[in-house]
């Protein structure tokens, strides 16, 4: 099933307008004029009007085509399996998603008499303080930064639990 994720943006199909009137407003209208050498020239004339008709309507096409891509591709299009909707996640129930990125390397202690990681959990759990049942929070460790992320949890006492055990 495809998905998009910037509906919104469908109202952007209307600009396959501007190319059809373009193609309107320039189609040359042909005025005949009868001269003596024309005659010969009729069977000649006949294929190229033909030729240039189609090459104009080919090219009203590529440009409609090349913008309903832009819109698509704007629109965000995401294939989702079927099973993804029937076994929906665990909903939000607050306001606010957040992200702690903790600098566990060993530079954040080189050079200081006092070891910098106990001063960044108290910052970590003052900032989980300010934060309300239900938010989200993502905690990620530096020195794990290139695994895939864990789930974000919903529990302020379950990341500072997290945020103690880290050294």
């Amino acid at each position: 099933m495809i998905v998009f994720l910037n509906p919104t943006l469908a109202a952007a199909f209307a600009a396959i307008a501007v190319p059809i009137m373009i193609h309107i407003a320039h189609r040359r209208k042909i005025k005949q004029t009868s001269w003596g050498a024309m005659k010969f020239l009729q069977e000649l004339l006949h294929k190229r009007r033909q030729r240039i008709w189609i090459d104009q309507w080919l090219l009203l096409i590529v440009r409609i085509l090349l913008i309903c891509a832009l819109v698509i591709t704007l629109m965000r299009p995401v294939i989702r399996k079927h099973d993804e909707f029937l076994h929906t996640k665990t909903e939000r129930t607050g306001k606010a998603a957040s992200v702690i990125l903790f600098d566990d390397s060993a530079s954040t202690s080189v050079g200081r008499t006092q070891q910098r990681i106990d001063d960044m959990k108290e910052l970590a759990k003052a900032y989980l303080k300010t934060l309300k049942d239900g938010d989200e929070i993502s905690f990620i460790k530096m020195s794990e930064i290139n695994m895939p992320a864990a789930e974000p949890l919903f529990d302020r006492t379950a990341v500072e639990n997290i945020i103690m055990k880290t050294s």
